[in-house]
Parts: structure tokens; C-alpha cells; sequence
């Protein structure tokens, strides 16, 4: 049995990997969490006594920690199996237009430190699950190919300079942890869902939020490996430039 937890899985691509998740019948529980509870009314709609719908802002060490409290004395022994880091932010940052600091480093902050942040806090229960006989454990870091150094079109493409930075973070840290991560039998990779018509607005999208969380799920419970331990991969466990 599975015990997943999707980050930012009220709208999107992470509701939409709560709801490919949930057809499975191996699945335990899914927990779901968000940061605004007026914008649920989507995940309140999805009627399965397996979801668990949590309210976390990503932001605030002390609700992570009561999280993982109270998320540890419904997984038990089991721990977690499956931790999705899905929540993010895009916002405009226009290279020739005015200083925002503060806009920048909020938008490092959602993207790339807390999410080293929420991947401690719940390791503990990462590490429990995979030190059951048996036992499968994976972090899935959704990236974006716009964090690509290798591809990268140019700092006014889109005014997405700063997102680009906080997903080139993103993309080091699921290396660089990734790799230690192996000795304890844990996975973490990337992935790049590819361009998926979503509220952040993918440049010409190409595939709904359902169409990318179908290949992501089957490959999170029935395809990863430690092969792909440390990755970046798309969405068809394929691997990308980096």
C-alpha cells in the first residue's frame, strides 16, 4: 500500500496528480495539501474517504512540522511512500524595469528553499517507509525545462528570470541530495511535466493537467527505480537537459 503527500494540489497539475493517484486502488492515502482554503472547492469535490485534505502554507516552518505530526500518527509504521513537491510560483520579473527584491526572493523562497524545507521535515517518514521490508520511497521535485542552463533562450524570455534561477536551484539540489539519498534506498528525482495548460500560464501549451498527471503517477508507482535516482527526467521518465 502507498502513502503519498502532493504539496500545492489545489488546482493544476497537483490536483490533477490527487485525482491520477486516488484511481489506484494500491493507494493507502493521499494527503493534499494547500495554502488557501478558499480556493479547495475542487478538491473538496473529489469524494474518497482516502484523501485527506491539509491546509500548509509552504512558507511557515511551524504548520510543516504540525503537518508531519499529524500525518505520522495516521501513516504509523508505514511512513510515506510518495512525496510530491508540486507547489510553486511564477511572477514577472522584467530585467529592465525596477529593483524587486523582495518579489525575487519570494520567488526563490516558494520554489527552491522550501522546498528543501519540506523534503527535511518529512524525511524522517520518507526514511521509514523505505526501511520497511519491501518498503519504495520517492521525492518527485516538479521542475521546469525553463530551468534549464543548457536551453536557456535569454533573460527577457517571458520575464522569467527569477523563476528560471529558483528552478535551476531546484534542479541542483534533486542532484546533489539525490545522490547522498541513495545509500538509504530513497529516490529523488525531477520532473519536467512539459507544457501544460495551467493558471502559470505555459507558453503554447500542449497537453491538460490530467494529460500530464497520467504518465507521472505511472511512473511514480509502477516505473522508478533507483536507475533514476538523482534525475532529471520528463514526464515519460526520459531524461532532460539540465
Amino acid at each position: 500500500m502507498v502513502n503519498a503527500l502532493v504539496t500545492g494540489s489545489n488546482r493544476g497539475i497537483g490536483l490533477a496528480i490527487v485525482k491520477e493517484l486516488l484511481r489506484d486502488k494500491r493507494v493507502k492515502h493521499v494527503f493534499a495539501t494547500h495554502r488557501d482554503t478558499a480556493e479547495i472547492k475542487h478538491l473538496k469535490n473529489i469524494k474518497d474517504e482516502r484523501l485527506h485534505i491539509i491546509e500548509m502554507d509552504i512558507l511557515y516552518d511551524d504548520e510543516i512540522m504540525k503537518v508531519v505530526g499529524d500525518i505520522s500518527s495516521i501513516v504509523g509504521t508505514d511512513g510515506l511512500n510518495i512525496l510530491i513537491n508540486n507547489a510553486a510560483v511564477l511572477y514577472d520579473y522584467d530585467m529592465t524595469g525596477n529593483v524587486l527584491r523582495k518579489l525575487m526572493c519570494s520567488q526563490m523562497e516558494v520554489n527552491s528553499a522550501s522546498v528543501v524545507v519540506v523534503t527535511q521535515s518529512f524525511l524522517p517518514l520518507i526514511r521509514r517507509a523505505a526501511s520497511n521490508p519491501g518498503g519504495r520511497a520517492i521525492i518527485a521535485n516538479i521542475t521546469d525545462g525553463m530551468g534549464s542552463i543548457e536551453t536557456c533562450d535569454g533573460a527577457t524570455s517571458r520575464n522569467a528570470t527569477v523563476y528560471r534561477m529558483s528552478k535551476t536551484a531546484l534542479n541542483m539540489f534533486t542532484r546533489s541530495f539525490g545522490l547522498d539519498l541513495r545509500k538509504e534506498k530513497i529516490i529523488m528525482i525531477g520532473l519536467c511535466p512539459g507544457k501544460t495548460k495551467t493558471e502559470m500560464g505555459a507558453e503554447k501549451p500542449e497537453f491538460s493537467p490530467d494529460q500530464t498527471a497520467k504518465p507521472i503517477v505511472d511512473g511514480l508507482l509502477n516505473k522508478i527505480s533507483m536507475e533514476h535516482a538523482s534525475l532529471i527526467l520528463d514526464r515519460h521518465l526520459n531524461p532532460v537537459k539540465y
